[in-house]
């Protein structure tokens, strides 16, 4: 059973306005103004912290108290969800919060500004080789679970990409594999036995549609082979070369025998037909 250790708490104007709501436990309540006060405006949600710090300078009396207590972390979120719909949020012009999110697990409902500020804050960010590795150990052996896998597929079932996110997909490829060759390490690790006959077992049995065709002959038209490429496809032929001298048995030579006979079949037909038709003109 959950712990009944959080708490709803809001941060409202001395006026009667609400203009913030959060989950939290212990001395949470409290941290906002403290981090006010000493002119900290935060990097999660700077608006809210710019707000803060006006107000106080401004001589705009603050409270911070309790909505509602001894509630587990689901019952506090589920309140914190509630509470933002219900009065709504300045980002979005909707209310007077200054939250950034819609509150519960995670990041929710960001508005435009806040999904810019985050990108920029990404794109500035350095991964240095430790915090790769430690990021990489804490992912190891992580797996989702169904019900993530499910819900993951049908938010991206049917879903087109824009021209714009296929090339930003596209550059951000061609520099991971530049930085790649650059360290000296394989772009891609290596599929294992049971990863291959998995893959394997997918597509068996799988065909192309005319459209799938003619798209794959779109991109591979005019594509220069690398030398890695040429020879695998070299090993390949080799390995198809080993079959020579292996005798087919009885049930595959009638098969053979049989598509053979109907294609002379045809010809001769067709030869027939031509000659009549030839015969006919001389005639006339």
């Amino acid at each position: 059973m959950s712990a009944c250790d959080r708490y709803v708490y809001a941060i409202e104007e001395k006026h009667g306005r609400m203009i913030y709501v959060g989950v939290g436990k212990g001395n949470r309540w409290a941290w906002h103004l403290k981090q006010a006060r000493r002119g900290i405006v935060g990097k999660q949600n700077p608006a809210k912290g710019e707000y803060l710090i006006h107000c106080l300078a401004a001589g705009i009396e603050l409270e911070t108290y309790k909505i509602a207590e001894h509630l587990t972390i689901d019952e506090a979120c589920k309140l914190e969800i509630e509470v933002i719909e219900l009065l709504g949020r300045r980002d979005l012009g909707t209310g007077p919060l200054l939250n950034a999110s819609a509150g519960g697990f995670g990041v929710k409902n960001l508005s435009a500004n806040t999904k810019a500020r985050i990108g920029m804050a990404n794109a500035r960010r350095v991964w240095t080789p430790e915090a790769r590795a430690n990021k990489a150990a804490s992912q190891k052996g992580r797996k989702s679970s169904p019900i993530a896998i499910a819900k993951t597929v049908a938010a991206h079932l049917g879903k087109k990409r824009s021209f714009e996110t296929l090339e930003n997909m596209r550059k951000a490829w061609v520099e991971r594999v530049a930085r790649a060759e650059a360290a000296g390490v394989p772009v891609h690790k290596p599929l294992t036995a049971e990863q291959c006959a998995r893959i394997s077992a997918a597509k068996k049995g799988c065909r192309h549609t005319p459209e799938s065709k003619a798209k794959l002959s779109a991109a591979k038209k005019g594509k220069a082979l690398s030398a890695d490429h040429k020879e695998k496809i070299s090993r390949s032929l080799a390995r198809n070369n080993r079959r020579k001298g292996i005798l087919h048995t009885d049930e595959t030579k009638k098969k053979i025998a049989a598509s053979l006979a109907g294609n002379q079949n045809a010809r001769r037909a067709m030869a027939t037909d031509l000659f009549s038709s030839v015969e006919s003109a001389h005639a006339i």
